[in-house]
Protein backbone atom coordinates (compact mmCIF):
# COMPACT_ATOMS: atom_id res chain seq x y z
CA UNK A 1 0.00 0.00 0.00
CA UNK A 2 1.06 3.62 -1.03
CA UNK A 3 -0.18 6.63 0.35
CA UNK A 4 -0.58 10.11 -1.50
CA UNK A 5 -1.94 12.92 0.68
CA UNK A 6 -3.32 16.20 -0.94
CA UNK A 7 -2.92 18.76 1.81
CA UNK A 8 -2.38 22.51 2.34
CA UNK A 9 -3.70 24.68 4.83
CA UNK A 10 -4.63 26.77 1.82
CA UNK A 11 -8.52 26.49 1.10
CA UNK A 12 -9.63 26.30 -2.75
CA UNK A 13 -6.35 25.50 -4.16
CA UNK A 14 -7.81 22.25 -5.66
CA UNK A 15 -7.60 19.76 -3.16
CA UNK A 16 -10.37 17.73 -3.30
CA UNK A 17 -10.07 17.93 -7.76
CA UNK A 18 -6.94 16.63 -7.53
CA UNK A 19 -7.35 13.96 -5.30
CA UNK A 20 -10.46 12.55 -6.81
CA UNK A 21 -8.70 12.86 -10.27
CA UNK A 22 -5.69 10.90 -8.92
CA UNK A 23 -8.13 8.30 -7.42
CA UNK A 24 -9.87 7.80 -10.89
CA UNK A 25 -6.82 7.46 -12.92
CA UNK A 26 -5.28 5.02 -10.27
CA UNK A 27 -8.64 2.98 -10.75
CA UNK A 28 -8.23 3.08 -14.35
CA UNK A 29 -4.94 1.77 -14.00
CA UNK A 30 -6.13 -1.01 -12.46
CA UNK A 31 -5.08 0.16 -9.01
CA UNK A 32 -7.07 -0.80 -6.06
CA UNK A 33 -8.03 2.68 -4.84
CA UNK A 34 -9.44 3.85 -1.48
CA UNK A 35 -10.31 7.42 -1.39
CA UNK A 36 -9.76 8.82 2.22
CA UNK A 37 -12.22 12.42 3.19
CA UNK A 38 -10.33 13.74 5.92
CA UNK A 39 -12.38 17.09 5.50
CA UNK A 40 -15.51 17.94 7.15
CA UNK A 41 -17.00 19.18 4.24
CA UNK A 42 -16.35 16.09 2.72
CA UNK A 43 -16.24 16.85 -0.82
CA UNK A 44 -14.19 13.62 -1.55
CA UNK A 45 -17.12 11.85 -0.27
CA UNK A 46 -19.94 13.57 -2.11
CA UNK A 47 -17.56 12.77 -5.35
CA UNK A 48 -17.53 9.25 -4.40
CA UNK A 49 -21.45 9.34 -3.93
CA UNK A 50 -22.11 10.97 -7.33
CA UNK A 51 -20.14 9.03 -9.00
CA UNK A 52 -21.66 5.62 -7.44
CA UNK A 53 -24.92 7.13 -8.55
CA UNK A 54 -24.37 8.53 -12.25
CA UNK A 55 -21.77 5.92 -12.95
CA UNK A 56 -23.17 3.22 -11.41
CA UNK A 57 -19.46 2.66 -11.14
CA UNK A 58 -17.50 0.50 -7.70
CA UNK A 59 -13.97 1.36 -9.12
CA UNK A 60 -13.14 3.70 -5.79
CA UNK A 61 -13.59 2.42 -2.26
CA UNK A 62 -14.21 5.46 -0.25
CA UNK A 63 -14.46 6.41 3.42
CA UNK A 64 -14.67 9.44 5.78
CA UNK A 65 -12.06 10.17 8.53
CA UNK A 66 -12.90 13.56 8.94
CA UNK A 67 -12.58 13.08 12.57
CA UNK A 68 -10.10 11.10 13.32
CA UNK A 69 -6.98 12.44 15.36
CA UNK A 70 -4.81 8.87 13.57
CA UNK A 71 -5.24 8.42 10.16
CA UNK A 72 -1.56 7.63 9.86
CA UNK A 73 -2.21 4.75 12.16
CA UNK A 74 -6.15 4.32 11.15
CA UNK A 75 -4.96 3.22 7.47
CA UNK A 76 -2.67 0.57 7.90
CA UNK A 77 -5.74 -1.06 8.33
CA UNK A 78 -6.40 -0.83 4.63
CA UNK A 79 -3.16 -2.66 3.58
CA UNK A 80 -5.09 -4.51 1.08
CA UNK A 81 -5.18 -1.61 -1.51
CA UNK A 82 -2.79 -0.35 -3.89
CA UNK A 83 -2.63 3.02 -3.14
CA UNK A 84 -4.76 5.21 -0.41
CA UNK A 85 -5.21 8.88 -1.23
CA UNK A 86 -6.08 11.35 1.34
CA UNK A 87 -7.88 14.73 1.06
CA UNK A 88 -7.27 16.74 3.38
CA UNK A 89 -9.40 20.03 4.76
CA UNK A 90 -7.81 23.61 4.95
CA UNK A 91 -7.12 24.17 8.45
CA UNK A 92 -4.38 23.41 10.95
CA UNK A 93 -5.88 20.51 12.61
CA UNK A 94 -4.85 17.48 14.35
CA UNK A 95 -6.56 15.48 11.40
CA UNK A 96 -4.77 17.59 9.09
CA UNK A 97 -1.05 17.00 10.77
CA UNK A 98 -2.06 12.88 11.32
CA UNK A 99 -2.91 13.11 7.29
CA UNK A 100 0.57 14.55 6.35
CA UNK A 101 2.05 11.92 8.86
CA UNK A 102 0.13 9.15 6.91
CA UNK A 103 2.26 9.89 3.89
CA UNK A 104 5.74 8.40 5.76
CA UNK A 105 7.18 6.17 3.18
CA UNK A 106 4.24 7.95 0.15
CA UNK A 107 4.03 11.44 -1.04
CA UNK A 108 2.79 14.46 -0.22
CA UNK A 109 1.49 16.43 -2.72
CA UNK A 110 0.97 20.32 -1.82
CA UNK A 111 -1.33 21.73 -4.61
CA UNK A 112 -1.01 26.14 -4.68
CA UNK A 113 -1.91 28.39 -7.27
CA UNK A 114 0.46 31.02 -8.60
CA UNK A 115 -0.64 34.03 -6.67
CA UNK A 116 1.49 36.01 -4.41
CA UNK A 117 -0.90 35.33 -1.24
CA UNK A 118 -1.40 31.60 -1.77
CA UNK A 119 2.43 31.29 -1.70
CA UNK A 120 2.82 33.15 1.57
CA UNK A 121 0.08 30.97 3.42
CA UNK A 122 1.12 27.92 1.96
CA UNK A 123 4.24 29.12 4.39
CA UNK A 124 2.10 27.54 6.98
CA UNK A 125 1.76 24.12 5.89
CA UNK A 126 5.94 24.29 5.23
CA UNK A 127 6.12 24.96 8.91
CA UNK A 128 4.40 22.22 9.73
CA UNK A 129 6.00 19.77 7.04
CA UNK A 130 8.97 20.62 8.72
CA UNK A 131 8.27 20.77 12.82
CA UNK A 132 7.75 16.62 11.37
CA UNK A 133 11.05 16.20 9.72
CA UNK A 134 12.54 17.80 12.62
CA UNK A 135 11.58 14.78 14.89
CA UNK A 136 12.43 12.52 12.26
CA UNK A 137 9.50 11.47 10.19
CA UNK A 138 10.56 11.39 6.48
CA UNK A 139 8.13 12.63 3.97
CA UNK A 140 8.80 13.10 0.69
CA UNK A 141 6.59 16.30 -0.33
CA UNK A 142 5.80 18.44 -3.85
CA UNK A 143 4.21 21.30 -5.07
CA UNK A 144 1.60 20.78 -7.62
CA UNK A 145 0.97 24.06 -9.56
CA UNK A 146 -2.70 24.17 -9.71
CA UNK A 147 -5.08 26.10 -11.80
CA UNK A 148 -2.77 28.45 -13.67
CA UNK A 149 -3.87 30.71 -16.06
CA UNK A 150 -2.68 29.86 -19.94
CA UNK A 151 -1.43 33.72 -20.22
CA UNK A 152 1.91 34.08 -18.53
CA UNK A 153 2.41 37.03 -16.85
CA UNK A 154 5.20 39.00 -15.13
CA UNK A 155 3.41 38.57 -12.05
CA UNK A 156 3.42 34.72 -12.94
CA UNK A 157 7.05 34.81 -13.19
CA UNK A 158 7.45 36.07 -10.16
CA UNK A 159 5.22 33.63 -8.28
CA UNK A 160 7.20 30.68 -9.95
CA UNK A 161 10.25 32.19 -8.90
CA UNK A 162 8.71 32.90 -5.31
CA UNK A 163 8.01 29.19 -5.40
CA UNK A 164 11.08 27.60 -6.59
CA UNK A 165 12.77 29.41 -3.25
CA UNK A 166 10.50 27.86 -0.94
CA UNK A 167 11.08 24.72 -2.54
CA UNK A 168 14.58 24.73 -1.73
CA UNK A 169 14.44 26.54 1.48
CA UNK A 170 11.78 23.61 2.89
CA UNK A 171 13.40 20.44 0.51
CA UNK A 172 10.16 20.50 -1.18
CA UNK A 173 10.37 19.33 -5.07
CA UNK A 174 7.70 20.85 -7.84
CA UNK A 175 5.78 18.87 -9.92
CA UNK A 176 6.87 19.26 -13.41
CA UNK A 177 3.47 18.77 -14.94
CA UNK A 178 0.90 21.97 -14.38
CA UNK A 179 -2.87 21.52 -14.01
CA UNK A 180 -4.46 24.94 -15.95
CA UNK A 181 -7.12 26.98 -14.78
CA UNK A 182 -10.17 24.97 -17.13
CA UNK A 183 -13.84 24.15 -17.03
CA UNK A 184 -13.67 21.20 -17.71
CA UNK A 185 -12.28 19.81 -14.10
CA UNK A 186 -15.46 21.46 -12.32
CA UNK A 187 -17.89 19.94 -15.34
CA UNK A 188 -16.59 16.35 -14.40
CA UNK A 189 -16.31 16.62 -10.77
CA UNK A 190 -20.19 17.31 -10.32
CA UNK A 191 -20.91 14.46 -12.31
CA UNK A 192 -18.49 12.09 -9.85
CA UNK A 193 -16.40 11.61 -13.29
CA UNK A 194 -12.59 12.29 -13.76
CA UNK A 195 -11.35 14.59 -16.29
CA UNK A 196 -10.33 12.04 -18.68
CA UNK A 197 -13.75 10.38 -18.68
CA UNK A 198 -15.83 13.50 -18.99
CA UNK A 199 -13.67 14.66 -22.32
CA UNK A 200 -11.16 11.80 -22.74
CA UNK A 201 -9.01 13.97 -25.42
CA UNK A 202 -9.48 17.58 -23.49
CA UNK A 203 -6.39 19.49 -22.30
CA UNK A 204 -7.43 18.78 -18.88
CA UNK A 205 -7.39 15.00 -19.32
CA UNK A 206 -4.05 15.24 -20.67
CA UNK A 207 -2.47 17.18 -17.73
CA UNK A 208 -3.87 14.99 -15.15
CA UNK A 209 -3.05 11.52 -17.08
CA UNK A 210 0.71 13.29 -16.86
CA UNK A 211 0.67 14.49 -13.08
CA UNK A 212 -0.54 10.46 -12.44
CA UNK A 213 2.36 9.07 -14.27
CA UNK A 214 4.58 11.50 -12.75
CA UNK A 215 3.16 10.70 -9.08
CA UNK A 216 3.34 7.02 -9.68
CA UNK A 217 6.91 7.58 -10.65
CA UNK A 218 7.89 8.86 -7.54
CA UNK A 219 6.24 6.56 -5.28
CA UNK A 220 7.70 3.37 -7.28
CA UNK A 221 11.09 5.31 -7.15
Amino acid sequence: MKVITVGNEKGGVGKSTIACNLAVMAARDGKSVLLVDADSQESAMNFRTLRKAEQKLDDIQAISMAKSEAIFEDVKIFANFDLVIIDTGGRDTVTFRSAILAANGGIFLIPVKLGQYDIWFTCNTLDILKQMRAVGVKINAAFVINQELTSHTTLTVEAKEALRQLAEEFNVGIMDNVLFNRVDYSKAVTLGQGVGEFKAKSKAAAEVAALYAETMMKLEG
